[in-house]
């Protein structure tokens, strides 16, 4: 372990390095953004604002508005011309295994590698490694654990909203301190955390206890199709039709793979969310030993932990009564 925090903090000065000789930095957060990869992105953006380093912030996809309590979340975009528009040198990574789950894979490739460096910080052991500085801790409960650690290692100021931030990823990786990403690590960080400010108040109204009466009866419907595989894997889908039946959004959604895992008496389950047209998000969760569902996750394209993966794959969900298929 001493070993690995050596090679972190010379990962951390380098980071720190590219980031202060910088002319333009972008952070990038993953598609269908969750607290984790908000939390991080806007910590680092209250950080660079420190340093009076130029920024933008980008995702593909609009962040749920449950997130606006987050500073410098009012400052995320959504135009994919930031990517290759030439005014960044220096492009953060945050949160995504690979460039493909990050949605910035094919305006990148528009993008000669000379004209960016890609800092990559993520805590998913199936992480390709695609940047030109990987920090990457599986150890970690979330990305936002190792900017905690990034802040330390460089003697940077955490502030009560940067540790507000912070705290948001962590609670929202290790599911409000409930899931097996609560390591002492996490405790002791969040600890810490907390003695720096962080509003967990506001975190807990907007992130634990913001349930709407459509997203309850969104939820209501994947419950009421739950089905056992006799391998113990337990399934149920989403569509598209029923955020609309139910005058929800896709953000209503969120949340609901790790409620499921609270089941006792199943080896995995398996959550298929048609969010877009003709595209099948596949959530799984385990907490079973010796049950790894990023191994099943990397075989089709996708990644994660042992215990929480996720892929895409091409199609549409056909509901017919209880029945359901993907066609």
């Amino acid at each position: 372990m001493a070993n690995e925090e050596h090679t972190h903090a010379h990962l951390f000065v380098k980071a720190q390095t590219l980031l202060r000789a910088a002319d333009r930095v972008l952070l990038v957060m993953h598609q269908n953004p969750d607290g984790d990869t908000l939390g991080s992105a806007t910590a680092l953006s209250l950080y660079l604002d420190d340093l009076r380093k130029p920024h933008d912030l980008f995702c593909a996809n609009a962040s749920p508005s449950n997130y606006a309590f987050l500073p410098n979340s009012n400052r995320i975009q959504t135009n994919p011309s930031l990517l290759v528009d030439g005014s960044h040198d220096v492009l953060v990574s945050l949160d995504s295994g690979d460039l493909v789950y990050a949605g910035i894979h094919n305006h990148l490739q528009e993008r000669t590698k000379a004209r960016h460096t890609i800092i990559n910080i993520d805590h998913h052991k199936t992480n390709t490694h695609y940047g030109d500085l990987n920090i990457i801790d599986a150890h970690s409960s979330s990305t936002a654990e190792i900017v905690y650690n990034y802040f330390i290692h460089t003697e940077h100021p955490i502030t009560t909203d940067s540790a507000t931030c912070m705290l948001t990823g962590i609670i929202s990786d290790t599911g409000g301190f409930s899931n097996l990403a609560t390591t002492s690590s996490a405790l002791n960080v969040a600890s810490e955390l907390l003695r720096f400010g962080a509003r967990i108040w506001d975190i807990q109204q907007h992130t634990l206890k913001n349930k709407s009466i459509h997203a309850l009866k969104l939820w209501g419907v994947v419950l009421s199709r739950l089905k056992r595989h006799t391998s113990g894997v337990v399934i149920t889908v989403l569509t598209q039709n029923d955020i609309i039946s139910c005058n929800a959004s896709v953000e209503h959604a969120e949340g609901i793979a790790n409620f499921l895992n609270t089941l006792d008496d199943s080896r995995a389950v398996f959550l298929l969310s048609e969010l877009e047209p003709g595209k099948i998000k596949i959530s799984m969760r385990s907490t079973q030993p010796g049950v790894d569902v990023s191994h099943f996750a990397r075989v089709f394209g996708g990644g994660g932990h042992k215990k929480a993966a996720g892929l895409s794959i091409p199609g549409s969900i056909m509901v017919s009564g209880n029945s359901f298929h993907i066609a």
